[in-house]
């Protein structure tokens, strides 16, 4: 299985927008980096990773893992898709491990 963490951290780099990445840097004043990604690109990306892999029909535990990942990396962005993945492919099926994922 293929590394659906960083084939999506790979598409977001690849649609990044620096000029917006820094107007989000310097509006919301925070320690995360931006890429300047808007979420409905976001959207797209997870969407068309998803479909090119079949990464939602995967064992949920192999799921969580690389949702984890996502939330540990150093880009806005990468946090917004894991979390974005969980409400579009998990729906409200599995509510307590979302949480979870999105906790650490």
């Amino acid at each position: 299985m293929k590394d659906f963490a960083k084939d999506l951290h790979v598409e977001l780099l690849a649609n990044q927008n620096r000029k917006k990445a820094q107007w989000l840097e310097n509006y919301v004043k925070h320690d995360i980096s931006s890429l300047g990604v808007g979420i409905p690109e976001i959207r797209k990306i997870i969407t068309a990773t998803v479909n090119h892999s079949g990464f939602n029909l995967i064992p949920l535990v192999e799921q969580e893992l690389a949702i984890s990942k996502l939330m540990k990396m150093n880009y806005a962005e990468d946090k917004l898709a894991a979390i974005l993945y969980l409400q579009i492919f998990w729906k409200m099926n599995h509510h307590h491990r979302m949480l979870q994922l999105i906790e650490q």
